[in-house]
């Protein structure tokens, strides 16, 4: 080979890698770009998902304060519907109570004893 050739492809070479430098900077910065436009992306992302975050604390807050409440009306609901049927009992008892008076009142009432015809 001649020493033409051999600088020939030295220069080939050369630019070869030149070329090949250029573009592994270029595709370097294009990298960068893109790792620093989702690095933004993301934390953008990651601020909305601590608000929707916050905004689930708040609706759990807002649940839990409604189940206790359903709870309270839960309980209160139950002391009702027992008095109901203390009641209930308590004016099944008054009747029975006031058959028996009634009775007592009739006996006490009775025909008087003159009256009674003899058949």
């Amino acid at each position: 080979m001649s020493l033409e050739t051999m600088a020939t492809l030295v220069t080939i070479a050369v630019g070869v890698a030149a070329i090949i430098g250029a573009g592994s900077r270029m595709m370097h910065g294009l990298e960068s770009r893109l790792t620093q436009r989702m690095d933004e992306r993301f934390e953008q992302v990651d601020k909305r998902f601590e608000q929707v975050d916050k905004r689930f604390e708040q609706v759990d807050k807002r649940f839990e304060q409604v189940d206790k409440r359903f709870e309270q009306v839960d309980k209160r609901f139950e002391q009702v519907s027992q008095q109901v049927i203390d009641l209930a009992h308590g004016l099944t008892q008054v009747r029975s109570e006031l058959v028996e008076v009634k009775i007592s009142v009739a006996r006490l009432e009775g025909p008087a004893p003159g009256l009674l015809r003899a058949r």
